[in-house]
C-alpha cells in the first residue's frame, strides 16, 4: 500500500568540523534507558557474537527504542526484531556520546530503520547493514510524529508517542565542536553501507564524511544532508521510499567524499542520488555512480550547494548499460570547481553522462545550473555515445565560466562525443552565460569518432567569449594523435566540432552568439574532418566585434576561425558566416575555409560593418587574411593535397581596410579549382607591406605551382 508523510528536521548549530578517529578497541555497548518505563527496550544476547533489540514501544505501524549508549562492535551483529505489523523502527540515543557502529546492524524483518544520536554517529570501515527496508541515520535531537506527538533524545521524559508516520524532526540543543556528525569508513564485502534493491539510504546531520567510505543502495535512493540551525527538511514516503526536502534549509553545511569514497545507486533502473550541503567535495578520486544497467528507466542525481568541489580526479557519473533510459545529473550551485588527475587514461575527472557499448536506450541529460562554473588540470563535463543508443543532451547555465590547461589526454572543458561504434546520435551541448574563458589548451567541443552525427554545440555568451593559448598533449586514441600533429602536439584552446578518423558521421554544427568574441596565441574556433568520410559541421558567429590575434606561442599556426578538410578526408568542408559590426584581424590572425583532402571547402560569408585585415605574424610566416583555399599540406601531413574545389568568399561590409600585409585570398594548391571572391564594400581601403616587406596587402586569386585547378573571379 503506498502511503505518504511529511518528514521535517530542524537543526541548531553544530561543528562543521570532525573528528574522523576513534578508538578501535570500542566495545560493543548498547544499554537501554528507562524513558518508556514498562515498555523499555531490552537487549539479549543470542550467541557470543550477535545481540537481539526486543520490547519497546509499539503505537500502531511504529516501534519505539530508547538507549543511553547504542555501539556495536567489531566482528559483532545486533539485530532489532520486528513484530509483525511494525513499519517504522524508531531507535534515540539519550546519552552524551556519539554511537560508533563497527559491526553489524541489522533488523529481523522487513521494517525501516531509524537511528538517531545527536552526539553523532561512526560507522567504522567494517560496519554494515542488514536492512530490508529504508534506512535513515540523522544527530536529530527528535521525531515529530504530525502535530502532537514526538519521539526527542534531548527530552525523553516527554514522550507523547503516537501511531503515525514520523512528520518532522527537530535539532534543539547546541553541540560541542566534535558533535552532531556522520562519519562513514565503511568498506565491508565492497559495498560497506548497503540497503535492499528500491530502498533509501540516508545520511542526515552536521557535516556528513564519506572517508573511503560506500553507500550502496541498488536501483534505490541514497539522501545526503548537511544542515544547520532552525532549518527543516521535509520527508515523503511512498512505498518506503523516502525523498528528503531540503528547500526550507536556511544554514547548509558540509559533504565530504574523500579517500576514494564511493557512493553507488546503480540497478536495472529508478537509481537517484540527492546530496544538499553548503560545501560538497568529492576529493582523492572519489565517486557518485549511478548507471542503470538493464530496461528500466534511471533516476535523477542531484546535488545543491553552495560550493561544489570536484578535484584529484573524482567523478560523478552516469552511465547506460542496457535498454532503458539513463539517469540524468543536475547540478545546482554558485560555484562548481573542477580539478582533474587521471585515474585513467581517458578521462581524468569530472561530471559525465554516457551511453555504453551495446546500450540501446537513451542516455541521461546532464545539467549544471551556476554562478560561476571552472575547470583546469583535464577535468570535463561530458556526454559520450559509444553504443546503439541516443547520447543524452548536455546544457550549462552559469554567469562566468572559465576553463584552463590540460593534462596528457584530456584538455580541461565540455565536451560531447561519438565514439567508434556508436550508431544513435550524440547528445547536443547548450552553453549560456555572460563571460566564457577558454585558455592554454581547454575546449567545448563535439567529436564524431563513429558512424553518425556528431553533437550541436549552441554557445551563447551575452558578454564576451576570450579563447587563449594551447597545451601541449598525447593521447591513446590514435585519431586525436594525428589531429595533434596538425597542431605540433598542442591542444589549442577553443571551441571545436571535428570528424575523426573512422568516422563517417557529420560532424556537429557550431553556433556562437556573444557581444565580443576575442581570440589569440592559438585559440581557435573550428569546424573540421580529418582523415573520414564525414561532412565537417557548419560554423555561424554572431557577435558585436570578433578579434582574432597573432598565432600559437610557438607559431607553429595561426590563431583562427575555420571551417577545414584534413589530410585524407573525403567529405564536404562546412561554410563558415559571421555576422559582426566590427572584424578584426591581426598579427597573422586568419579566417578561413579550407581543403587539403578529398573534398570541397566550405564558404565563406562575411556581414560586417567594418572589416580591418592588419600585419602578418611575427616571423611572417601568416598573413592576417581571410582565406578559401584548396591547400597543399603534404609536406608536414601526408595524404594532404586537396583533391576538392576550394569555396566562395563573400563579404559585405560597409568598409574594409586590408593593411601591413593583410590580404583576402582564393586560390587552389592542390587539385581542384579555386572559389571566387565577392567584395561589397561602400569603401575599400588597401596600403602597405608587411613590416619585413614580405607581403603585400590585397586581394588574390591563385593558382599555385604543381596545382592542376583554375583560379576564380
Amino acid at each position: 500500500m503506498t502511503y505518504k508523510s511529511f518528514l521535517s528536521l530542524y537543526f541548531l548549530a553544530l561543528s562543521p568540523l570532525i573528528g574522523l578517529t576513534w578508538s578501535s578497541a570500542c566495545q560493543a555497548q548498547i544499554t537501554p534507558d528507562n524513558t518508556l518505563g514498562s515498555e523499555s527496550s531490552m537487549v539479549n544476547p543470542v550467541n557470543l557474537t550477535r545481540d537481539q533489540i526486543e520490547g519497546g514501544a509499539v503505537r500502531g505501524a511504529n516501534l519505539f527504542h530508547s538507549f543511553t549508549e547504542f555501539n556495536v562492535g567489531e566482528n559483532r551483529s545486533v539485530y532489532f526484531t520486528n513484530p509483525s505489523g511494525i513499519r517504522n523502527i524508531l531507535s534515540r540515543v539519550t546519552g552524551g556520546n556519539p554511537s560508533n557502529i563497527f559491526g553489524q546492524l541489522g533488523v529481523s524483518g522487513n521494517a525501516n530503520l531509524f537511528l538517531i544520536n545527536p552526539n553523532g554517529i561512526i560507522f567504522g570501515p567494517n560496519s554494515s547493514l542488514d536492512v530490508r527496508g529504508s534506512f535513515l541515520a540523522t544527530t536529530a535531537d527528535e521525531i515529530r510524529l504530525r502535530e502532537n506527538g514526538f519521539f526527542s533524545a534531548t527530552q525523553p521524559n516527554d514522550n507523547p508517542l503516537l501511531a503515525v508516520n514520523p512528520s518532522a524532526l527537530f535539532f534543539n540543543q547546541l553541540q560541542a565542536l566534535d558533535r552532531g556528525n556522520i562519519v562513514n569508513q565503511s568498506v565491508a564485502n565492497g559495498v560497506g553501507l548497503q540497503v535492499a534493491p528500491g530502498q533509501t539510504l540516508g545520511l542526515v546531520g552536521r557535516t556528513v564524511v564519506l572517508d573511503g567510505g560506500i553507500l550502496t543502495a541498488p536501483q534505490g535512493r541514497v539522501e545526503l544532508g548537511s544542515v544547520d540551525a532552525q532549518s527543516a527538511v521535509g520527508l515523503t514516503v511512498a512505498q518506503d521510499v523516502y525523498t528528503l526536502d531540503f528547500s526550507r534549509v536556511a544554514n547548509p553545511l558540509d559533504i565530504r567524499l574523500q579517500n576514494r569514497a564511493l557512493v553507488n545507486v546503480d540497478g536495472s533502473g529508478s537509481g537517484s542520488l540527492q546530496a544538499v550541503g553548503r560545501q560538497i567535495s568529492l576529493t582523492e578520486g572519489s565517486v557518485i555512480s549511478g548507471n542503470t544497467l538493464g530496461n528500466g528507466t534511471g533516476g535523477d542525481l542531484t546535488l545543491t550547494a553552495q560550493r561544489l568541489i570536484l578535484a584529484d580526479g573524482s567523478a560523478i557519473a552516469t552511465r547506460l548499460l542496457g535498454s532503458g533510459r539513463g539517469a540524468s545529473l543536475t547540478v545546482n550551485a554558485d560555484q562548481v570547481e573542477l580539478t582533474g588527475a587521471l585515474t585513467s587514461p581517458l578521462f581524468a575527472g569530472g561530471l559525465s553522462t554516457s551511453v555504453e557499448p551495446g546500450a540501446i536506450g537513451q542516455g541521461g541529460d546532464l545539467r549544471i545550473n551556476a554562478q560561476r562554473l571552472s575547470l583546469s588540470n583535464g577535468a570535463q563535463i561530458e556526454s559520450v555515445n559509444s553504443g546503439p543508443g541516443i547520447g543524452g543532451s548536455l546544457t550549462v547555465q552559469a554567469d562566468e565560466i572559465a576553463a584552463v590547461g590540460g593534462l596528457q589526454d584530456n584538455a580541461s572543458g565540455i565536451r560531447t562525443d561519438i565514439f567508434p561504434g556508436a550508431i544513435g546520435q550524440a547528445g547536443n551541448l547548450f552553453v549560456n552565460t555572460r563571460t566564457l574563458t577558454l585558455r592554454d589548451g581547454a575546449q567545448i567541443g563535439s567529436g564524431a569518432f563513429g558512424n553518425v552525427p556528431g553533437g550541436r554545440i549552441t554557445v551563447n555568451a551575452s558578454e564576451s567569449i576570450d579563447i587563449s593559448g594551447t597545451a601541449f598533449g598525447e593521447s591513446l586514441f590514435p585519431q586525436v594523435s594525428q589531429t595533434l600533429a596538425l597542431f605540433n602536439g598542442q591542444f589549442p584552446a577553443g571551441l571545436l566540432t571535428t570528424v575523426f578518423s573512422g568516422g563517417t558521421g557529420q560532424g556537429g554544427d557550431l553556433m556562437v552568439n556573444t557581444s565580443q568574441l576575442t581570440l589569440q596565441n592559438g585559440g581557435v574556433v573550428a569546424t573540421g574532418t580529418f582523415d573520414a568520410p564525414g561532412n565537417s559541421g557548419q560554423l555561424n558567429i554572431r557577435a558585436d566585434e570578433i578579434n582574432v590575434i597573432g598565432t600559437s606561442p610557438d607559431g607553429f599556426f595561426p590563431t583562427s576561425v575555420l571551417t577545414s578538410v584534413l589530410g585524407g578526408a573525403t567529405g564536404q568542408g562546412g561554410d563558415l558566416t559571421l555576422d559582426t559590426q566590427t572584424l578584426n584581424l591581426s598579427n597573422g590572425g586568419q579566417v578561413r575555409a579550407g581543403t587539403s583532402g578529398i573534398g570541397n571547402s566550405g564558404n565563406v560569408t562575411l556581414r560586417a560593418d567594418g572589416i580591418t585585415l592588419d600585419g602578418v605574424s611575427r616571423d611572417g610566416q601568416f598573413t592576417s587574411s581571410i582565406l578559401a583555399e584548396v591547400e597543399d599540406l603534404s609536406n608536414s601531413i601526408p595524404n594532404s593535397r586537396g583533391r576538392g574545389n576550394g569555396g566562395n568568399i563573400l563579404i559585405d561590409t560597409n568598409q574594409l581596410t586590408l593593411q601591413n600585409g593583410g590580404q583576402v585570398r582564393a586560390g587552389t594548391f592542390g587539385q581542384g579549382n579555386g572559389g571566387n571572391i565577392e567584395v561589397n564594400a561602400l569603401e575599400v581601403t588597401v596600403m602597405g607591406l608587411a613590416a619585413d616587406g614580405s607581403q603585400i596587402s590585397g586581394v588574390f586569386n591563385d593558382v599555385g605551382s604543381g596545382s592542376s585547378g583554375n583560379g576564380a573571379t
